[in-house]
């Protein structure tokens, strides 16, 4: 018997390629690499784009970290929002309070951690409400009720903590269940002024 053309074109491995069986398993193959190599290239840009949002995030609150100092420096100086009101020129413009890196990934916050997404929401409320608040004290002055000047100087004493809590949470360091944003800040930070700062 001699060979037939197919045959003599057809020897070795490549042979093998020609089975309709092997051509379908490669064709499978080629398919399942291509699904989880789409998912993995999914989930590593899901997970950047986590990380360049808390990191963002953490470096916009580390930022606005001279609150809790000056607020400090208040008391040190005798201005407690009851019997002494903080001067104008001492109130630092809303401005100094940023909160633009959060409004502009608001639509992408909801990519971490719900209990994460929870906590910065707190906080944040926190700010937006100490922000309105300076802004009217600066605009008011002397002429602002007295609770308006104490809930500034309490806000701005709680918020450190908050702020340091929500920049380690952010980086890693501390779970979302560690992270204390006190009840007094909440109830400031909510639009409630307090009538007697707490201690």
């Amino acid at each position: 018997m001699s060979a037939t053309p197919t045959e003599i074109a057809c020897s070795g491995i490549w042979c093998r390629f020609q089975d309709p069986a092997i051509g379908n398993l490669l064709i499978l193959i080629a398919a399942v690499i291509g699904v989880f190599g789409s998912y993995w290239i999914y989930h590593k840009k899901s997970k950047d784009r986590e990380a360049s949002i808390r990191s963002a995030l953490a470096a916009e609150i580390s930022t606005i970290d001279k609150m809790d100092k000056l607020a400090e420096a208040w008391v040190e100086d005798g201005y407690d929002g009851r019997n002494k009101k903080i001067p104008k020129s001492e109130i630092p413009p809303p401005s100094h309070l940023t909160t633009t890196i959060y409004n502009q990934n608001a639509s992408q916050i909801g990519e971490l951690d719900s209990k994460e997404v929870e906590k910065l929401v707190e906080f944040y409320r926190a700010v937006e409400y100490a922000k309105s608040l300076t802004a009217y004290l600066r605009e008011e002055g002397d002429d602002a009720p007295v609770n308006a000047h104490e809930a500034l100087i309490s806000l701005f004493l709680r918020y450190g903590d908050a702020r340091k809590d929500i920049v380690e949470m952010l980086n890693g360091e501390k779970d979302p269940s560690e992270v204390e944003i006190d009840d007094a800040t909440r109830k400031i930070g909510g639009g409630i002024e307090l009538s007697e700062r707490e201690g």
